[in-house]
């Protein structure tokens, strides 16, 4: 952070000032870009508990693509994720720091906790009929074979840990495709973590074969789109021939495949008067 100089005849204009606090942290010449102004806060000093009313000017830095390599911040820091900042996790940082930060994360101009993940939409024809393949996941309900994308490691890749590891299945004879839209996002919250998350979901594609074999240690069901959109898996055999555990669809399997043209964006049997 950095106030603008006010000097004898003009003062700095916050664009140079966010630069050259930019420049002074990082040590190489840098760019700024994006640009947002929050709205003011009044503010508790800890040094003489008086109180003052900040406006906080809020720039995208970076180091200049030609110093990007030679990047070495001296001193003592941190690289923290914006969810890890705001979870109260560590002491002494910056009140008028975190306070920017959740205003930006709570105006989707910061993602908060991101998750990157892999799904495939599995299809099968059954009585005229198209049905999606759901897992079963406890505490979760169904939703579609999914996986954390790990680091460095492509969409594709985390799409073929899917099959292998999920569905017991061998991926180079699924014939895996990319879906017509590769990457779906959602801001959601995560069950585990029980925070506002930012998902990044790689979507791939398969018709499965007839007489396929899965091995699952979840249970799997064939259902098709009037039971995502009602939103309730019940009175159906898994893939095992047991009964199924009753639990509802997961909203993230319903928004993927409302976003791919799957599923109709309103239920068909809702008459609207």
């Amino acid at each position: 952070m950095s106030r603008p100089k006010v000097g004898s005849s003009d003062i700095e204009n916050p664009h140079h000032a966010a630069r050259r606090a930019a420049a002074r942290v990082l040590r190489v010449p840098v760019r700024v870009g994006q640009h947002v102004q929050l709205e003011p806060e009044l503010f508790v000093l800890g040094r003489d508990l008086t109180r003052r009313r900040y406006r906080y000017e809020v720039y995208r830095a970076e180091p200049h693509p030609d110093f990007a390599k030679r990047l070495a911040i001296p001193g003592p820091h941190l690289w923290l994720t914006p969810s890890r900042a705001l979870a109260g996790d560590y002491d002494r940082l910056s009140e008028s720091c975190r306070w920017v930060v959740a205003r930006l994360v709570r105006d989707g101009l910061l993602p908060g906790r991101s998750q990157y993940t892999a799904v495939l939409i599995m299809h099968q024809n059954h009585n005229g009929m198209g049905q999606f393949l759901l897992r079963h996941e406890p505490g979760w309900g169904y939703a579609l074979p999914t996986k954390r994308r790990q680091p460095r490691e492509s969409y594709a890749a985390a799409a073929e840990r899917v099959a292998r590891e999920e569905l017991g299945l061998d991926p180079a004879k699924l014939g895996l495709m990319l879906a017509r839209e590769a990457v779906v996002t959602a801001r959601d919250l995560s069950q585990s973590e029980q925070t506002s998350t930012f998902y990044c979901h790689g979507v791939f594609e398969a018709t499965v074969p007839d007489r396929t074999a899965f091995t699952s240690t979840s249970p799997l069901v064939w259902v098709n789109a009037t039971t995502i959109i009602a939103g309730q898996v019940h009175d159906t055999i898994a893939h095992d021939g047991n009964p199924a555990p009753p639990a509802p669809v997961s909203p993230t399997a319903k928004h993927i495949l409302q976003e791919l043209d799957e599923l109709p964006m309103i239920d068909p049997d809702v008459v609207l008067l």
